[in-house]
């Protein structure tokens, strides 16, 4: 057995996503990290379709990082987990920073995912501010006093049962700083 093999190892899993349980990619890095039992200290999101996170972690009697990547492609998630021992880090993260930047789908297909989203208002003034959601959401509550500068939306997931699944959005009009 070489006496470099636990250099580096990459593992790739792919598959599909029901398209009412999106999510951004950095937010499937992140679960994956989740499932595998890492602490990522640090993540960055690439727009929605694309993220990573990077956690240390202590395996075969060293010190080593793991650094996984998703990437979502329509229906389709690609995730990339980069395990490799701290001490080559230097030698690792050069190569791996051009495999996780250039990662990208070949073909331009029409994305089933942002098809399905609906848009949904959500300044209470007249400003042309929207969010998207998928279908399946539904406005639950809104809020926002009459000629008041803020305004907040309560959304709920339809194929939640329990009632689990929300997100927030607080909207502000706030003043440019002036330099």
């Amino acid at each position: 057995m070489p006496e470099d093999r636990d250099r580096l190892e990459l593992d790739l899993y792919c598959g599909e996503i029901a398209p009412d349980l999106i999510a951004r990619g950095f937010d499937y890095a992140r679960e994956m990290a989740q499932v595998w039992g890492l602490f990522p200290v640090f993540g960055q999101s690439r727009g929605i379709d694309r993220g990573e996170v990077l956690a240390p972690t202590v395996a075969r009697g060293s010190e080593r990082l793991v650094r996984i990547g998703a990437w979502r492609f329509g229906t389709r998630l690609v995730v990339l987990r980069a395990d490799y021992a701290k001490d080559h880090a230097t030698w690792a993260e050069p190569m791996l920073a051009g495999i996780f930047g250039t990662l990208a789908a070949q073909d331009v297909a029409a994305d089933p995912v942002r098809t399905a989203l609906a848009s949904w208002p959500l300044a209470t003034d007249g400003t042309a501010l929207s969010g998207d959601l998928p279908k399946n959401w539904q406005l639950h509550s809104a809020d926002a006093a009459p000629g008041a500068a803020a305004a907040i939306r309560l959304f709920t997931d339809r194929n939640d049962p329990d009632g689990n699944s929300a997100v927030t959005v607080v909207w502000r009009r706030t003043d440019p700083v002036e330099a």
